[in-house]
Formats: structure tokens, C-alpha cells, sequence
């Protein structure tokens, strides 16, 4: 009879595929990189952190002070060359009325009104005359239409307080959800044109 093998023996028992590794002897040893190939790979990942924190430090920088122009502003400063100091000279003469708001019945506020409305639609007048014959006359000359709107509801305001007294209020137009004169006085900041925004002395 065949010998049977005793369960005791000293002997190593083999897999049928070759000898049984435990799990354990999948981790021990030496690490299979050198000090030198973790330590490069070390810098790579540092050097990669570094690159991608100066990039987005380098584009917050730009935003705020590589290009600081604002939607609107004209790169052709000729008009607002121009345009200030007509504006300055109308608001001068605006300034030298008293606020309409501080008049003592609603027929002088509107007699006041109709007066500084008048010498703002030459300014106006004055503005469309140096309109440069280039791409953005187009947006400039909407500035001056809605600027045409603005005089039109200050207009409007000094016949209503003719013919209802106090109890009128000053009504403005709208653009883009909002007061006509915040698109005017946005245009005229954006493009340093400080004087030609509205006076708000209704």
C-alpha cells in the first residue's frame, strides 16, 4: 500500500503551481524605490503644488490690476477727451441754480427744473458735435439718447408738479432693470468722464 504522509511531518508542503506565499511576505523587505527616486518624486509633486498656487495667485493679480477696464470703457479716448469739460462747463451752470428739491412751491421747482433741463440739452448738443466718426460712436450716441430720455422724464416731472402741485414724485425711466441714470453715470465713470453724469438736483 501506498505510505500515507504523516500530518507531523517537518516537510514544507508545495502548491501544485509552485510554493505558497504568505500575504505577510508581500510587504516585507526593502521599499521598491531607492531614497533617490521618492525623494525626486517629492519635488515633482512640490513643484507642481508651487506652479498651480503661483497661477491662480498670478491670475487674481491681473484681474485687479492687468486689466483693469471695465465693460464700456472706450480704448479711443478722443470722446472723453473731449467730452469732459463740456460737461464740467454744463455743470458749472446746473450747480449755479438752486436745487430744484429746495424751492419754496411746485411751480418755481418746475420753473427751476425746465431751466437747468434747457442748458443740459445743449450740453447734449455740445456732446453729438464731437462724436468721433469711429466704431464707437455707436455706443456713444446711445449714452447721448439715454441721456435724451433723462431730460424727457425731468421734463415730464416739472408739467406734472405744474398741474398736480407737491404731491408729484420724480419718475425715471428704466434700462436693463434699473434707473436710466445709473447706465449714465456708470459710462461716464467708466470712462473718466466724472462731470458728465446726472446732476440729481431735481
Amino acid at each position: 500500500m501506498p505510505k500515507t504522509a504523516d500530518r507531523d511531518s517537518t516537510e514544507s508542503a508545495t502548491h501544485p503551481e509552485g510554493p505558497l506565499v504568505r500575504p505577510a511576505d508581500l510587504y516585507s523587505g526593502p521599499s521598491r524605490f531607492s531614497p533617490s527616486t521618492r525623494l525626486w518624486g517629492t519635488r515633482v509633486i512640490v513643484v507642481a503644488a508651487l506652479a498651480s498656487t503661483l497661477l491662480w495667485v498670478g491670475a487674481v493679480i491681473y484681474g485687479a490690476v492687468g486689466d483693469p477696464q471695465l465693460a464700456g470703457y472706450l480704448e479711443d479716448r478722443t470722446f472723453p477727451t473731449a467730452a469732459e469739460p463740456i460737461c464740467a462747463a454744463a455743470r458749472a451752470d446746473v450747480d449755479a441754480f438752486p436745487p430744484a428739491y429746495e424751492a419754496k412751491s411746485p411751480a418755481e421747482r418746475a420753473d427751476v427744473i425746465r431751466a437747468t433741463t434747457a442748458r443740459l440739452q445743449t450740453m447734449l448738443d455740445d456732446l453729438r458735435a464731437v462724436v468721433p466718426d469711429t466704431a464707437d460712436a455707436k455706443w456713444i450716441n446711445m449714452w447721448i439718447d439715454d441721456w435724451g430720455v433723462h431730460l424727457d422724464d425731468r421734463l415730464d416731472f416739472a408739467r406734472r408738479l405744474d398741474e398736480n402741485g407737491a404731491k408729484e414724485e420724480f419718475f425715471e425711466s428704466t434700462k436693463s432693470n434699473t434707473q436710466i441714470s445709473k447706465s449714465l453715470n456708470g459710462f461716464a465713470d467708466t470712462n473718466k468722464m466724472e462731470s458728465c453724469g446726472t446732476p440729481g438736483d431735481v
